[in-house]
């Protein structure tokens, strides 16, 4: 899109595009106002700002705002503003040029969306999701992951080693040998641990990875996901202790029972 504005916002000129995209012919909106005609009342005021900014040679540049078409359809266009000079160097108009980023913008608030009902379903179902980059080393958390293991992510220094140091001491070993065993066999590999919280509670997680490589074999990235199975867990010790207490009054009711008939036989 180009547009160009006298200083006080009125058009007098746009191009072809800008024909086609809203409707609107240059010589149906030639000396209209830009911001009254174009703009939806919402975002008038900010963008005349931006305007005498831009008119005052302070251009402006990545600027983003929905512009209405002949249809009263909003399309969002980004736009980088000059000024526009007369022979004796006086600003005599501002250029506008825009670049239509509907389908971008509505792409971007569609992830975003993705984005927090993928964080909204970790948290209800506690499971988090992780990627170590194994070029640069790097490892990424989600934010379930970070309350899973109950690390503020301004501290956490993202890496492998750091990782490890979170896992119950007793279980480290285990865990870094099925995560570098499956570099080597390249299966993926699933594992239950403990984790040991700063306060000395104990927590649970079962977790799975697998990683990817390249043609010659080297590994290039692993990715896994971790899910608190702590109140699992818990419930299957309290079952698991509440069978062996079963049993062992079933086991003690026996032999009363046991005893009880021996006495009766011998009394007989």
């Amino acid at each position: 899109i180009i547009i160009m504005l006298d200083l006080e916002g009125r058009i007098s000129h746009v191009n072809p595009y800008f024909e086609r995209l809203t409707g609107w012919r240059l010589d149906e909106v030639r000396g209209k106002d830009w911001f009254e005609t174009f703009l939806p009342a919402r975002d008038r005021e900010r963008i005349r700002a931006l305007f005498s900014s831009a008119a005052q040679d302070l251009p402006t540049r990545g600027n983003v705002n929905p512009i209405m078409t002949r249809s009263g359809e909003e399309r969002e266009i980004e736009w980088h503003d000059q000024v526009v000079r007369d022979e004796q160097g006086a600003i005599a108009a501002v250029l506008a040029i825009g670049q239509d980023v509907t389908e971008r913008r509505y792409a971007e608030d569609a992830l975003r969306a993705s984005e927090v009902r993928l964080r909204e379903a970790q948290r209800i179902a506690k499971v988090g999701n992780w990627e170590l980059n194994l070029v640069s080393g790097k490892l990424t958390w989600s934010d379930e992951i970070f309350r899973i293991f109950e690390i503020d992510q301004g501290t956490f220094s993202a890496t492998y080693e750091a990782f490890l140091n979170a896992v119950h001491p007793e279980d480290r070993d285990a865990v870094n040998a099925a995560y570098s065993g499956s570099l080597v066999t390249r299966e993926p590999y699933e594992i239950a641990h403990r984790l040991r919280m700063a306060d000395g509670r104990i927590k649970y997680v079962q977790e799975r990875c697998e990683s990817a490589f390249d043609v010659e074999g080297k590994p290039l990235k692993s990715i896994g996901t971790v899910q608190d199975i702590t109140e699992r867990k818990l419930a299957q010790e309290v079952l698991k202790q509440l069978n062996t207490e079963l049993e062992q009054r079933v086991r003690e009711r026996t032999a009363k029972l046991e005893l009880a008939n021996q006495e009766l036989e011998t009394f007989t």
